[in-house]
């Protein structure tokens, strides 16, 4: 009895560092977890990424404050600079930055005033203390204890769901991703290989081809994007994303930013991607000048740089006008459907099906139409059922 507490013991111990002591099976009652949310996001769970709890205060991994990582935007970027003598991490937003030198262990804000912070290293990754880089960019962080561990979150002003809502809302996905995590840790049993036997013959599905595998729709790699023209749904559009926690790139021609600038602050402060879309009259001898007035008015409007470029109508050529070589990356969806003519139920069906028919990549893009907006209410929730894995268009992707 004595020796199986100190194996659990050890174990524990093993967990916390980030490392599995090799042969030693986890048991659910051993591991030591703590799960991450951002605003309304649960995010991924895995021992590289996993909050770890260091001298009394929480640590977490500085990409939490990544929205290309989370898909969620916080307000704060970050900038990473690290040499064979020096390793420093700069958080930053509007208000403020600090500056984390890793390897002295110190903090410093944009005045050069030393802060009472430090960042650590742990799987190769620079952790920063949660509390007290909320505090310095008006965030918040709380910790709740679940039955699945630990959950550490971190909010701001755009988050919907209060934290014990979020909790009662992610309990099942939570309690998922426990479990999984815990059978991670538990390593394969040794199987002795037997005497060769002559294989059967592969059983072939009547309704696949021979030889084709159903792809497993977590690899399949499923984006989505609105192309935004009235507007007349794109609020209805957006509170349905937000209900999923599920995250989109929104484009707009130059001449309607000005019309949308509250909804666009919206899908900004939402985590979401905006781009700018080109309509087919725009050519190579205007183009410079056409998106730098879009650049212009999305800088004032909510202080960001678009990437992304879409065409206005399908079909329409964009490569021709060397974009690419200016540093913007082209959106080209692979399903696309016009709402025109259909109802939310017909439009949600074929996209379900020519989404299906992908083996490693769906881009979607949709309008902003009532009947786009009423088919995402039925697309979603069948994309989680499928285990489809959205994620944010971002320009390092495309």
């Amino acid at each position: 009895m004595k020796h199986r507490r100190i194996l659990a013991l050890l174990c524990a111990v093993a967990l916390v560092a980030g490392l599995l002591l090799p042969g030693v099976a986890a048991s659910a009652d051993e591991v030591v977890v703590y799960q991450t949310a951002v605003n309304d996001k649960l995010l991924d769970l895995n021992s590289e990424t996993m909050p770890a709890l260091v001298g009394g205060s929480y640590y977490v991994p500085y990409t939490v404050f990544d929205r290309d990582v989370t898909g969620v935007n916080l307000g704060v970027s970050y900038g990473q600079w690290k040499t064979d003598t020096a390793h420093t991490l700069t958080i930053y937003s509007l208000s403020g930055l600090l500056t984390f030198d890793v390897n002295a262990g110190t903090c410093t804000d944009g005045s050069g005033v030393s802060r009472n912070l430090r960042a650590i290293l742990r799987n190769g990754k620079v952790y920063v203390p949660v509390s007290g880089v909320c505090s310095f960019f008006g965030l918040k962080a709380s910790y709740t204890a679940t039955p699945y561990g630990t959950l550490v979150r971190v909010t701001s002003s755009q988050a919907v769901l209060s934290t014990e809502r979020f909790v009662d809302a992610a309990t099942s996905l939570m309690k998922q991703r426990y479990n999984e995590y815990v059978r991670s840790l538990t390593p394969a049993p040794v199987v002795t290989p037997a005497s060769p036997s002559p294989s059967p013959s592969p059983s072939v599905s009547p309704t696949s081809p021979a030889g084709s595998e159903e792809p497993d729709k977590r690899d399949v790699r499923l984006y989505l994007s609105f192309r935004c023209g009235t507007g007349e749904s794109l609020d209805t559009v957006l509170d349905t994303l937000e209900q999923y926690g599920v995250h989109a790139l929104f484009c707009f021609r130059t001449e309607d930013l000005a019309e949308h600038d509250d909804q666009i602050r919206r899908i900004v402060g939402s985590g979401h991607t905006v781009g700018l879309l080109v309509p087919s009259y725009v050519e190579e001898q205007t183009a410079g000048e056409y998106l730098a007035e879009g650049e212009r008015l999305l800088s004032r409007i909510a202080h960001l740089r678009p990437h992304i470029l879409m065409a206005e109508e399908s079909g329409q050529g964009l490569s021709g006008l060397g974009l690419e070589e200016q540093g913007w990356a082209l959106w080209t969806p692979n399903v696309e459907v016009s709402s025109s003519g259909r109802s939310a139920a017909g439009l949600a069906q074929t996209i379900l099906e020519a989404t299906d028919a992908k083996r490693s990549l769906a881009m979607i893009t949709m309008d902003d139409s009532a009947v786009s907006a009423g088919a995402l209410s039925r697309l979603l929730p069948q994309f989680g059922a499928d285990r489809y894995r959205i994620r944010l268009p971002v320009e390092t992707e495309l």
